[in-house]
């Protein structure tokens, strides 16, 4: 939904930690940024203004991974806009919440993330991400085949577990032969 590669999602993730930025403000920031690059793309929408001032346009951006374009609008934003006005212009792209988080992520900062994730083999190709996904849906079916066989085993076996622990509690209670001959 976002129209990135995985590769691009696990560097912004990166980034994200680098910078101390929570991957789901990381998320919304990009869903919002998505949106209003699409409403762009078309004339509408906040992000108009700001792309002109950025000397940027959505269809180029929207043609680049999600990580790529993150780092072409705040390399923008710190090349075209004064200071005081930054946050402004990162609002239109990013949303009000997401802009201060985003900028956050600096054009050296996306650059370390993606160095980080070739360099530590974090990197997955779309088929391994697909398979991995797999594997995880197969990994939850499993958990829920040992939680129905575990509450199958448990109902079966209750009734002779209460009957066990019953006539322990009976042997044991005072009175009963066994607490009686081990009470001296």
């Amino acid at each position: 939904s976002l129209g990135t590669t995985v590769k691009s999602v696990q560097v912004l993730s990166r980034a994200g930690d680098l910078s101390g930025v929570a991957m789901g403000t990381v998320e919304q920031a990009t869903k919002d940024l998505t949106r209003r690059l699409s409403q762009a793309a078309t004339g509408t929408g906040p992000a108009v203004e700001a792309l002109k001032r950025l000397n940027l346009t959505a269809g180029d951006l929207l043609k680049m991974p999600l990580d790529a374009r993150v780092e072409a609008i705040n390399a923008a934003i710190l090349d075209f806009v004064p200071a005081a006005q930054q946050a402004a212009v990162a609002g239109q792209l990013f949303g009000e919440e997401g802009s201060i988080a985003m900028s956050r992520m600096d054009p050296a900062t996306l650059r370390q993330a993606a160095r980080d994730v070739e360099d530590f083999g974090v990197v997955v190709s779309e088929l391994d991400a697909d398979n991995i996904e797999s594997a995880n849906d197969a990994v939850s079916r499993l958990g829920l085949v040992a939680t129905g066989l575990g509450n199958t085993l448990a109902a079966a076996a209750a009734p002779g577990i209460e009957r066990l622990a019953n006539g322990f509690a009976d042997l044991w209670r005072k009175g009963a032969p066994l607490a009686s001959a081990l009470d001296l």
